[in-house]
This record gives structure tokens, C-alpha cells and sequence, in this order.
């Protein structure tokens, strides 16, 4: 291990991307836009000055989009959704309403944005507030054009190969660099679920957030180790020569990685235990590939219903629904159907505030409760379903037996309508259910009458038989799900499920938990799905299991 000591000064910050570099430091300075800005001219003035902002926006984010990769789905989407913010309707029409009223161009879009960064950041759910960050991003753009349309809107130009600092770094300014200029990303802000953090997992550039480092009165060369969540200046011999043995050994281990890419997942004893993706769409669909899953343990439909105004119409569904069974051929994957509720809320269905919104009206509790929204869903999926190889949907946050079969009633009224219209699906979809409410573990004999799998959704589980907030820390070894008591739980559902005929997957974080792996393996478990950049460890840890006799 490194000793941090003996280097003449070092940083820590949370690991988002892993990786490490070493380079010049590169602190870039914030775009100075006044905002004590006055001029006013006529209406018509300042609706051509506004016009002219947002077109050149518009041109600069489709010439990022041109220039970005084809295989780097997640930056195209990511500035696709700038793009529709930026054409948001219902910011248009505040800002026209505003300028109408008298007000400048500038004060106009600046006090609408703002209402709705508002808007959004008292808004609990973590998706919602990724759109303030969004926004930001895309109104700074906006307003820099409003101040100087005769201008280009200066992003990051890195002279030679360097560590990036800053406050914070937008998506747009992230994928405008020239990415053989970024040896890794140091900030003091961030957040872990930020596109930026994303894209920089999605682009392997080492990255640290959180980090609270200061600008140096002269020229540093940076060692960022992004494994340990260490930034290091100007380490002395010792340390750099400790780093570079690091960072040899992590490049090897890579390499090696690469050879469980197509490799089936089996013990050493020989038993099969494949590895699923957990993914939330199109953009997923990449990383799936690459890291050579063998299906897709977890298909989350959520993400296509938030961060929007209106419910997605059944033709969007179905379309994005296509576009991932068709990128995925010969891949089994399971489908979750809407999972609202929690910590991701939607505006539109104007939901009462719940004092404990984790115990409330979510899941399958929501879809039962507005039945046309869950059957336009289901209508999208089947539809979708006829270009798909072996697809399953399950059902989210079920508690009783009733809430399977008013589900299962529901899509077999949906089959009969679209066979009635003489729409196509697949006939052969099996049901399950996520286990993520404790009561029903002790209902698998029942729960086998009516589906042919469960999934257990570990992160609600422990929360939920533990009481338990996992994210807690202050709540030490409580909170950790190595805890005996909820791993003999675990055993218990495995091995009961088993006793009843249904395949048991694990689709929350532990799937890839290094210690909890090997035992959901003994348990017996089916397939284990994670984040898709977490397989070839994984791979790799289960080829060295090897399993003991029960």
C-alpha cells in the first residue's frame, strides 16, 4: 500500500471512473458572463436576439453530437436531452410571455431557467435534479450567445496531454475535448449519478470528484490515482515509483480481463452461472456488449417516463423498446416493468406527498393504480416483444399473490386486444416478480403457481428487513449486507425457490459483492446481473470458486 505520507501534498476524493494518470495539471478558469446585464431594446429585438441564441446552441450542441464517436452512445443521448431542453416548449413559451412583458432578452431566459432549476431541485428524486444540472449546462450556453452572438462559446482547449481540475465540468464541455488532451478529471464538485460521471465511466478516463484541491501559484505535475481516490503532487521518488508499479499491474490486470470477454461464466467446479447487464436502454446497450454480458438481468423502463412533462406515448415505447431487443440478438432479457416511486417521482400523474414515499404507492402498487398508463406500457412491450430472442417481464415491489394475477389479467387483456388488431408479439414471455418485500419470501409456494421466476432486488430487500437505510453510514455495520442475519435470509429465499420450481436471479448491487458472490453461488442462485463494467471481475472471481458439497 502507499503510504500518502511521504509525497509532498495529495487529495482525496471519490472514485467515479477508475484509472491512473500522470500529467501536467490543467486548472480551468470559469466562463465570465456578466449577469448584471441591462440593455433592453424593442420586443422584436430581443425575441431576434433570443431566437439567435438558442440557434446557436442548437448548431454548436448537433456539432458535438457529428463529432462524437458512433460507439459512444451515451454522449449522443445525453446532448440529445440537452437539445430537447433547450426546446423545451414550455420554457419558450415563458421566455416569449416574459419578453412581451418588457423584459430583456437576457433577464428573460436567465429568471425562467432559474424557476425551473427551482423547480427541479426541490424535487427528491436524483434523475429529476440530473435535468437541473442539464439545464445549467445548456443555459450558460445560451446566455454566453445572448451577450456575444458575433462570438464562439470558449470551451476547454488542453495545449498538451493533462489532468483536468475544475469546480465542476458540464456534459457538453466534457465531450468537446480533445480526448487524447485528458489524461483524467480531478473536481471539487460532482456527484456520482451526473452525466458527467457517466460519460467519464462510459469514455474509462480516471476521475475523482469531491476533491478539495487548490489552485498551485505555479506549474504541478499530477499523479491521479484513481483507484485509491488519491490525487498526489508532485510526489517525491518514493511514491512515484510505488504509483507506476500500480499503474503497470492495473494496465496488466486489464489486459488479462479481457480474456474472460467471451468466455461462458463457470465455476472451477464447471457449473454455469451466467452474468447479466443491468441497464436502463439504448445507451446501455454498448457496454453490454463490450464486456461481454450474457444477458440482460435487469432491463429498467423507469428511466424513459422521467424527466418529462407528459407520460411517453405507446409509438416512443415501443420504438426504444425495439431498438434495444433488435441491438441485443440472441440475448435473453428481462424486462421490469414502470418502477415509480421511491426516489423516482413524476410530476405528471400529480402523485400526493407520502411521508415515507419508499413505503408508499411504487412499483406495481403505482401501475395497478393507473391501469391505462400500465397497459399502454404492456401494449409497447409486446408489440416490441416480436423482435426480441427470449424476453421476460417481472413485475416490481409485489406483495401479495393479488397484485400477480390482477397484472397477469391485465396483460392477457392487452394480448387480446392486439391480437384482435392483428399486431404481432411473442407469444412465449415467462413472468416473474422482483423479491424486494420481505413478507413475500414466505410465499414462494404460491408465488410458483402464478410466474416462473424471481429476481431478488437486494438494495430494497436489506433496506427493508434490516430497517435499514443501506446509504446511511452513520448506521456502520448495520447497514452492511454481509450482515448474518439478512445472508441467512438470502440462503432461505434461494433454497425455498429452488424447493418450488422457480430460477432465482439477483439483480441489486451484492451480485457482484466480493464476498457475498461465492455464497449466492452455494446458495444455488440462477444468474446474477450488474452493472455492466463489473462483469469480467466477476468473471473472473467465479472461475476461481469452487463450489463445496451440500
Amino acid at each position: 500500500m502507499i503510504s500518502s505520507t511521504t509525497a509532498k501534498k495529495f487529495y482525496k476524493g471519490i472514485v467515479v471512473s477508475k484509472g491512473i494518470a500522470k500529467g501536467p495539471l490543467f486548472f480551468k478558469k470559469e466562463l465570465n458572463i456578466e449577469e448584471n446585464w441591462s440593455r433592453r431594446g424593442s420586443l422584436a429585438e430581443e425575441q431576434e436576439i433570443y431566437n439567435k441564441a438558442v440557434e446557436l446552441t442548437r448548431n454548436d450542441l448537433n456539432c458535438l453530437i457529428q463529432k462524437i464517436d458512433a460507439s459512444q452512445s451515451d454522449g449522443k443521448e445525453v446532448l440529445d436531452a440537452h437539445i430537447q431542453l433547450l426546446e423545451n416548449p414550455d420554457v419558450q413559451d415563458q421566455v416569449f410571455n416574459s419578453l412581451e412583458s418588457g423584459s430583456s432578452a437576457w433577464e428573460a431566459y436567465g429568471n425562467v431557467v432559474q424557476e425551473f432549476k427551482a423547480l427541479f431541485s426541490h424535487l427528491e428524486d436524483k434523475y429529476i435534479k440530473q435535468r437541473e444540472r442539464d439545464l445549467d449546462d445548456v443555459s450558460k450556453r445560451v446566455l454566453f450567445y445572448i451577450l456575444n452572438p458575433d462570438q464562439t462559446y470558449e470551451n476547454i482547449s488542453l495545449a498538451q496531454p493533462s489532468i483536468l481540475v475544475c469546480d465542476d465540468l458540464s456534459p457538453s464541455q466534457l465531450l468537446s475535448l480533445d480526448r487524447s488532451q485528458v489524461l483524467g478529471i480531478v473536481l471539487r464538485q460532482g456527484n456520482m449519478q451526473s452525466h458527467t460521471s457517466i460519460l467519464c465511466r462510459s469514455l474509462e478516463i480516471p476521475c475523482l470528484i469531491r476533491t478539495q484541491i487548490e489552485d498551485p501559484e505555479m506549474e504541478t505535475i499530477g499523479f491521479l490515482d484513481s483507484l485509491s481516490g488519491i490525487l498526489y503532487l508532485d510526489p517525491d521518488p518514493q511514491t512515484e515509483a510505488q504509483l507506476e508499479i500500480k499503474r503497470t499491474q492495473y494496465v496488466h490486470d486489464l489486459k488479462l480481463l479481457q480474456a474472460f470477454q467471451k468466455m461462458p461464466t463457470k465455476t472451477k467446479s464447471g457449473r454455469l452461472v451466467p452474468l447479466g447487464a443491468n441497464i436502463s436502454g439504448p445507451r446501455d446497450v454498448d457496454s453490454v456488449i463490450k464486456n461481454g454480458a450474457e444477458l440482460v438481468g435487469l432491463y429498467r423502463t423507469e428511466f424513459l417516463f422521467l424527466d418529462r412533462t407528459q407520460e411517453p406515448p405507446e409509438e416512443e415505447q415501443f420504438a426504444v423498446y425495439k431498438k434495444v431487443f433488435e441491438s441485443l440478438p440472441g440475448k435473453k432479457i428481462v424486462l421490469r416493468t414502470l418502477d415509480i416511486g421511491g426516489d423516482k417521482m413524476i410530476s405528471y400523474l400529480d402523485l400526493p406527498k407520502e411521508e415515507n414515499p419508499f413505503l408508499g404507492v411504487r412499483g406495481i402498487r403505482l401501475c395497478l393504480k393507473f391501469k391505462d398508463l400500465f397497459k399502454i406500457q404492456l401494449r409497447a412491450i409486446l408489440r416490441a416483444s416480436a423482435f426480441a430472442t427470449d424476453l421476460a417481464i417481472m413485475f416490481p415491489m409485489v406483495s401479495t399473490i393479488e397484485e400477480i394475477i390482477e397484472s397477469k389479467k391485465l396483460l392477457s387483456e392487452t394480448k387480446s386486444e392486439l391480437t384482435k388488431e392483428g399486431i404481432s408479439f411473442n407469444s412465449k414471455i415467462a413472468l416473474g416478480v422482483m423479491m424486494e418485500v420481505p413478507s413475500l419470501a414466505f410465499m414462494l409456494k404460491e408465488i410458483s403457481q402464478e410466474v416462473s421466476f424471481i429476481s431478488i432486488g437486494t438494495n430494497d430487500l436489506f433496506q427493508y428487513s434490516n430497517a435499514c437505510d443501506r446509504m446511511n453510514t452513520d448506521l456502520g455495520s448495520i447497514s452492511s449486507p454481509t450482515h448474518p442475519g439478512f445472508l441467512r435470509f438470502l440462503e432461505f429465499i434461494i433454497k425455498e425457490s429452488k424447493n418450488y420450481g422457480l430460477h432465482v436471479g439477483v439483480c441489486g448491487s451484492i451480485a457482484h459483492h466480493p464476498q457475498i458472490m461465492p455464497f449466492l453461488i452455494q446458495c444455488g442462485v440462477d444468474d446474477l446481473s450488474m452493472t455492466a463494467q463489473h462483469i469480467l471481475e466477476a468473471r473472473k472471481s467465479i472461475s476461481l470458486i469452487t463450489e463445496s458439497a451440500t
